[in-house]
């Protein structure tokens, strides 16, 4: 009888030397005497447009704008050759100075593809028979957690712009899973999707899409099991509207299984 198994950090791409906001709202780092904020890149929804309101129902206006003297107003700096834009954030509670750095639609891009990895999780292996009770040239049925096989979506990585914000946002959607069973000669193989977990209503003589046959007794390993990898297959994207955005390579996300499987010798009575 088959035995059923089922078995944030973000890495932050430094584009400015400059501290971000960590959520909507909260801008890093004290004020300068004259109450003036310096920030960076900012996470969740922007506004919509130029005089739009953000995720806190604050605007975004860029300094020279509000000026209402003849005296011109300092809006512009260059700071370690990083250019920076004066900007007004008008919120409910209050008015604040804050200097943004410019940074460029790739570099948001490059932050929250790191933000989509970080978030991706490793299959879990569910197999019958379960990892620990393998049969020679008995089917092992193969398949993962289906929460552990979803599309992930970051939040918008942002910067205001005298021209309106701009923004990223990553996509990381699972495409299939391969499985390394580990045993001499064998080679990897994919499944679409999470696999169909084995049920005992299934009956021992069930087929799956996602299946494999050990031709092997793991006695023949020095450890007495083959070390097997599970791992999902993710295509990661990322958009901007600014810009076309890219796709990354393949990105892997990987389980390591200890496969024991034994060879079961017939009783001949004669």
């Amino acid at each position: 009888m088959r035995i059923l198994r089922v078995l944030f950090s973000v890495l932050m791409a430094v584009v400015m030397p400059l501290p971000a906001l960590a959520k909507d709202g909260d801008i890093i780092g004290a004020p300068d005497d004259d109450g003036t904020f310096y920030v960076g890149v900012q996470y969740g929804n922007p506004p919509s447009s130029k005089t739009g309101t953000d995720a806190n129902k604050c605007t975004w206006t860029p300094a020279g704008e509000t000026s209402t003297t003849d005296s011109p107003v300092i809006d512009v700096q260059v700071i370690n050759g990083q250019t920076q834009h004066l900007f007004l954030r008008s919120c409910p509670n209050g008015i604040t100075r804050v200097w943004v750095s410019e940074v460029p639609p790739n570099n948001l891009g490059g932050i929250v593809t790191d933000m989509a990895t970080a978030m991706l999780t490793k299959p879990e292996l569910g197999s019958a028979p379960a990892a620990d009770t393998g049969i020679v040239n008995v089917d092992m049925w193969l398949w993962t957690s289906p929460g552990s096989y979803q599309t992930v979506k970051t939040r918008k990585a942002w910067v205001p712009t005298p021209a309106g914000p701009i923004w990223a946002q990553a996509t990381a959607t699972p495409q299939h899973l391969v499985f390394t069973p580990g045993e001499p000669d064998s080679q990897p193989f994919a499944c679409d999707g999470p696999g169909q977990a084995w049920e005992p209503s299934f009956g021992d003589d069930a087929q799956s899409a996602c299946m494999y046959r050990y031709l092997h007794s793991s006695e023949i390993s020095p450890s007495g099991t083959f070390t097997a990898t599970w791992s999902i297959v993710w295509s990661i994207s990322w958009t901007s509207n600014v810009s076309g955005g890219a796709t990354l390579p393949a990105y892997l996300t990987t389980t390591t299984q200890e496969i024991t499987v034994k060879e079961i010798q017939a009783l001949v009575v004669g």
